[in-house]
């Protein structure tokens, strides 16, 4: 787990020096394309366990998102301080989880799969920062949809199933669950008024 966060402190560092001298910039940037990587792996990983086509344990899954999330939260205290507080809940949630329910993840094996299938929203979300930021707008426009409609199913339809699922079946995650799905919900109201204003 400690190589995994190694890993991403690494790859930020390289990126990081490839682009603008500015930090925050370079951090922003960096940032993205890390989380870029990290939701292509943890969605593959998922897509693969839940059809059984990977021989890899899929708490590899979880050791890499909380290697993202912590050395993600450093990041953000180090250059971007002032972001939303719900990006720190967001992010501390899930330390949270994998420390003080690891002990689920072997029961819960086939709903942990299809919960982190939310980071597919995830890839379609830097697609439309990275087209805004260096493309034209058409292609932020088809990224736009296809971040709405993952977003949609992965993150509110699929998070609300599983927080009523953790509410019937384990009450201790349940309130867990609720914070994220709320911070879903919420941020999906965003990005509809910011597709309507587009």
């Amino acid at each position: 787990m400690f190589e995994i966060f190694s890993i991403n402190f690494l790859v930020f560092k390289i990126l990081s020096s490839f682009f603008i001298n500015d930090d925050y910039k370079s951090y922003k940037l960096a940032s993205y394309i890390n989380s870029y990587f990290v939701s292509i792996c943890v969605s593959t990983n998922c897509i693969l366990n839940l059809f059984n086509f990977s021989d890899k344990r899929y708490y590899n899954t979880m050791d890499l998102l909380f290697a993202y999330f912590l050395y993600d939260t450093i990041a953000m205290l180090c250059f971007d301080f002032k972001k939303s507080f719900l990006f720190y809940i967001h992010h501390l949630s899930f330390v949270f989880t994998y420390l003080y329910f690891n002990n689920l993840f072997d029961i819960y094996k086939y709903e942990i799969n299809n919960f982190f299938l939310c980071e597919i929203s995830q890839i379609f979300l830097i697609h439309c920062w990275l087209s805004l930021t260096f493309f034209n707008k058409k292609y932020f426009k088809i990224n736009a949809i296809l971040l709405l409609l993952t977003y949609f199913i992965f993150r509110v339809i699929n998070f609300t199933y599983y927080t009523y699922l953790s509410l019937v079946t384990n009450l201790y995650i349940f309130p867990i669950c609720l914070t994220i799905l709320s911070m879903n919900l919420y941020w999906f109201y965003l990005l509809i008024k910011k597709a309507i204003n587009i």
